[in-house]
């Protein structure tokens, strides 16, 4: 997808007060990560939705324990509180755009969540729309000009449901598919199955090495690394929001002694766990 007139070198935002019956947005600021941009090594986690819209190419997002590969014109909505990153798959080039904004009512969009859409013919032109009136407005903000975009990306989003697509598809839905089963295995959280990598990959009908590459051609990560990142940010999330102390962490993560993971989680984030949940940081480095 082209978005002509772009000013890559400036980003706006503005913020309009309006409620309704239905999900009006009271804040917007839209900004690109084009293929150029580096990968950020950090995990997000912020108290606005964040609409992501892969516009060329394929990249793969890790949002929360699950990981979404998109490729031109699919996308995905991230919520306040929910952890998201980029990855960085080696042998493409994704161009993202971003739509970040709030509102007074975000239970309005509950049916929204975990969903992948593929943007048809309308939605494109939707989208175009948008983004005229959304440079029209960051030029001459007036009430008029921003109202229009306000109430044009509110009809995107009304939109989106009609295009989901479960789960995200790309050029081979075959391999995908076992690329897709794999990532949740590895990051489904049940710590304590013993299940191998290789038993994973002869459940799939693909060898191990082959698997292997594919996972990492596709997201950018080895297995391990998709496993440990995942591990890592299930532990911090505990250490930051529950009240569970270190010992009962570390048991309910599969490790044989408090030993075991705060050498784990000081490998991963610099920090021990009792020192990351006293700093209380918001973005968590990984390995």
């Amino acid at each position: 997808m082209e978005i002509a007139h772009w000013p890559g070198d400036r980003e706006f935002a503005y913020r309009l007060n309006l409620e309704g019956e239905c999900f009006i947005p009271s804040f917007l600021h839209v900004f690109r990560r084009p293929k150029s941009t580096p990968i950020a090594r950090t995990v997000s986690l912020h108290g606005n939705f964040v609409l992501w819209i892969c516009l060329k190419e394929r990249g793969a997002l890790l949002v929360e324990r699950a990981t979404y590969i998109l490729t031109e014109d699919e996308g995905i909505l991230t919520f306040p509180g929910q952890s998201h990153m980029r990855l960085g798959p080696p042998d493409t080039h994704p161009d993202w755009l971003l739509i970040r904004f709030n509102g007074s009512n975000p239970e309005r969009l509950a049916h929204l969540k975990n969903l992948v859409f593929k943007l048809n013919a309308d939605d494109r032109e939707l989208l175009a729309s948008f983004m005229k009136s959304y440079l029209v407005a960051r030029e001459n903000p007036e009430p008029l000009n921003i109202r229009k975009t306000l109430m044009t990306f509110a009809m995107l989003l009304n939109e989106l449901p009609r295009t989901a697509i479960v789960p995200p598809t790309t050029a081979d839905t075959g391999i995908h598919e076992s690329v897709r089963s794999v990532c949740q295995k590895l990051t489904s959280g049940n710590w304590n199955d013993l299940t191998t990598f290789a038993e994973q990959a002869r459940r799939t009908g693909i060898s191990p090495g082959h698997l292997r590459t594919l996972v990492k051609q596709a997201t950018g990560r080895t297995p391990t690394h998709i496993k440990q990142y995942s591990r890592m940010l299930t532990a911090s999330h505990l250490l930051t929001h529950s009240a569970m102390n270190v010992s009962e962490i570390a048991e309910h993560m599969g490790f044989q002694s408090v030993y075991a993971f705060s050498r784990f989680f000081k490998q991963a984030t610099g920090l021990s766990p009792r020192a990351f949940r006293q700093s209380k940081e918001d973005k968590l480095s990984i390995l």
